[in-house]
């Protein structure tokens, strides 16, 4: 082979290489038993830490969090829809508000929803099958009621199919309002509007415009997450009855690549199941 052909082949070989590599992150994980796990998203088998929540209210459990990107707080909500903050280090909750989410004077339930935080508004978006939401961190307050989420007319997936979403996340970016999610009834990657634009063709529509398939089965529950700095996309997915994956991402064509199956928190092995996933910034 000549030798400028060598010099070609392996620079093609070093940029597919590159192409696929991931920077290594600390992330942490929520289970729905009341626990936030610390691991390294290159090693997601080895559990660095893991922490009881504390701080709530008899009954009271976390049911999602979330990374707001500008101040580095991490956001959760109650399995009875109360506003919190949480410190994944020590696992302590503690309320933002002592009134659940409502609208009108009239309380909210909701059902397996999911947590983001836009960085633009500067405010959280909550959504489940019925409502979509925008809500004030300071307070707890619902500020604004959107359109429930469906799939957009001539997109891949008919309006007619009920999305059920294991997981959204906002580009971390405040001149962003791109806002991702993982549906789990199409197995889809999907953006909750359209990219980068405000109004009814916003995430506010709550129109679902299909990117690509995952390629992996997978239930509700789950986690989705994207880092500030260089715009790595992970999930923990898994299906019923089985044990839970950290995947990257490909935010262009849905797909989802394995990083490994994470690992157990106690001597028995007890398989966990995610509800949420956070990159530490």
């Amino acid at each position: 082979m000549p030798q400028i052909n060598k010099f070609i082949v392996l620079a093609v070989a070093a940029s597919g290489f590159l192409a696929g590599c991931h920077s290594n992150h600390t992330a942490y994980g929520l289970t729905t038993d009341g626990h936030v796990v610390s691991f390294n998203t290159d090693s997601p088998g080895t559990i660095d830490n893991a922490v009881s929540i504390s701080g709530l209210n008899s009954g009271q459990g976390v049911a999602r969090m979330v990374l707001d990107p500008i101040s580095d707080q991490i956001y959760c909500i109650t399995s009875d829809n109360f506003l919190c903050t949480l410190d994944p280090t020590s696992g302590a909750a503690t309320l933002v508000s002592s009134t659940p989410f409502n609208l009108n004077g009239e309380g909210i339930t909701l059902s397996n929803p999911v947590l983001g935080f836009d960085p633009t508004a500067q405010a959280l978006r909550v959504i489940d099958s019925t409502f979509n939401l925008l809500v004030d961190p300071t307070s707890g307050a619902v500020l604004f009621a959107e359109s429930k989420i469906a799939y957009a007319g001539g997109d891949t997936h008919p309006s007619s199919t009920t999305p059920s979403l294991a997981g959204m996340a906002y580009v971390p970016d405040k001149s962003s309002t791109t806002l991702y999610a993982l549906d789990a009834a199409t197995t889809s990657l999907v953006n909750i509007g359209e990219k980068n634009v405000s109004g009814t063709v916003s995430a506010n529509g709550g129109q679902l415009h299909t990117i690509g398939s995952t390629n992996v089965s997978f239930s509700t529950p789950g986690g989705f997450a994207i880092d500030g700095s260089s715009g790595d996309a992970y999930a923990i997915l898994q299906a019923t009855g089985t044990s839970p994956v950290l995947y990257s991402v490909d935010l262009d064509t849905g797909a989802a690549s394995s990083e490994g199956t994470l690992g157990t928190i106690d001597n028995n092995g007890s398989t966990l199941t995610f509800d949420s996933l956070v990159i530490a910034p």
